[in-house]
């Protein structure tokens, strides 16, 4: 690709629409637009793993009625002041890279070209690892995105986008030197998306930050996975308070920082509202972040009943109702019987068991079939968009699907 110059590449903040399960309506994301606006955000990634015309058909260009909603939200994005683009994921193309594959990937970004993206992801997440030359051929495509894109912030999601083990049980080991490679071989005005410690990371401490700087030659872009709730183990929470653990000033240790929502549109306003607010005024204090948080519902009697539920939605959950039990309780076994679980260490081991251990603990303190239907007529009567939120998860409506993935 043709160098280019890195200058003085500003900190940007925003939403990553890039969960799995149920989709977020076309009018819910331009509300969402108009929300990034006034929490003072840069960008919109449009990314949900449900669009297949990003993923596994990602050769496919979009319907003419799917292509003019996202030319809408694109204005409604620069109305507001936000960039605006996609995220591609070009389906394990770099296990078969060769000139068919390149310009099969030049003529869809030159589709995509036509978002007029200011921000554009090429995700290599949630795919086969374990090839060698994957760090280069990633990035040969990545300078080919830069180079169909020119006026878009690239920022690429590689294969091994955390620390975490089940990475490299799921997706086969870490080639050596992966990340550094990746790093050596991308332009330096092209950024690289991090989860941290986890996939879904309870913390991003400075330490941490700094190391994954140094092997990647460049400060991290920050994809959060919380308060995401899109996962067999995740599904039955609702991630309501704000952050905790994220840095305070972002912009000094993380290029970008970019947050992945839940599956429920309006509840998600308020946990990013909160980190905002941190980064605002450095506010770190719960009550207070709540305080400010829940502003962003507009009933005060919605606002009353989160404030009394939220810790029983985020801690307790609605157990077996929010996934399959056979699924939730085999997901620990199934990791086990994998053929690369023993050839982790002993430290990688018990991360992932205790990621088990702790959705067993909640599980058996689970909101019961009793409390859940009461609580859902009672927030069913409120009729706010938000408390329809509520009260279809508590009714085991955004139910995990596995074969979403």
């Amino acid at each position: 690709m043709k160098k280019r110059e890195n200058g003085d590449k500003p900190f940007v903040s925003g939403l990553i629409e890039g969960f799995y399960g149920r989709q977020w309506s076309w009018g819910e994301r331009e509300g969402w637009c108009r929300f990034l606006s006034e929490q003072e955000q840069d960008f919109y990634l449009y990314a949900p793993k449900g669009d297949d015309h990003l993923r596994k058909r990602w050769l496919e260009p979009w319907d003419k009625t799917t292509r003019d909603r996202l030319e809408r939200l694109r204005d409604v994005c620069g109305q507001e002041g936000l960039m605006f683009g996609p995220g591609l994921s070009p389906y394990e193309i770099y296990l078969h890279w060769d000139d068919s594959a390149r310009r099969a990937l030049e003529k869809r970004l030159d589709d995509l070209k036509g978002l007029e993206p200011g921000i554009f992801g090429l995700f290599f997440d949630d795919m086969k690892g374990d090839r060698s030359a994957m760090a280069q051929v990633q990035a040969d495509a990545a300078h080919i995105a830069a180079d169909r894109l020119p006026d878009a912030r690239i920022v690429v999601c590689p294969t091994y986008y955390s620390c975490d083990p089940c990475l490299r049980l799921l997706f086969g080991d870490e080639p050596a030197g992966y990340l550094e490679g990746l790093g050596k071989a991308l332009d330096p005005s092209i950024d690289v998306f991090w989860t941290g410690p986890l996939v879904c990371s309870k913390s991003y401490p400075e330490e941490h930050l700094r190391a994954v700087a140094a092997r990647l030659g460049r400060r991290p872009f920050v994809w959060d996975n919380y308060p995401v709730n899109d996962g067999a183990r995740i599904a039955p929470f609702l991630f309501l308070r704000p952050p905790a653990g994220r840095p305070v000033r972002p912009e000094e240790l993380t290029s970008g920082f970019a947050v992945n929502p839940m599956n429920q549109p309006w509840l998600s306003r308020i946990p990013f509202a909160g980190l905002a607010e941190t980064w605002r005024s450095g506010e770190t204090d719960p009550e207070k972040l709540w305080a400010v948080a829940v502003e962003t519902i507009d009933d005060p009697k919605l606002r009353e009943l989160l404030t009394r539920d939220r810790d029983a939605f985020q801690d307790r959950g609605i157990g077996h109702a929010g996934t399959r039990k056979e699924l939730a309780e085999g997901w620990s076994r199934k990791l086990a019987e994998n053929p690369r679980f023993p050839l982790l260490s002993e430290a990688d081991r018990e991360i992932i068991l205790g990621e088990q251990r702790d959705f067993d603990a909640r599980a058996a303190v689970a909101l019961t079939e009793e409390e859940r239907l009461r609580l859902a007529s009672e927030y069913e009567r409120i009729g706010h968009p938000a408390a329809c939120e509520v009260a279809e998860w508590l009714r085991g409506l955004y139910r995990y699907d596995p074969s979403l993935f």
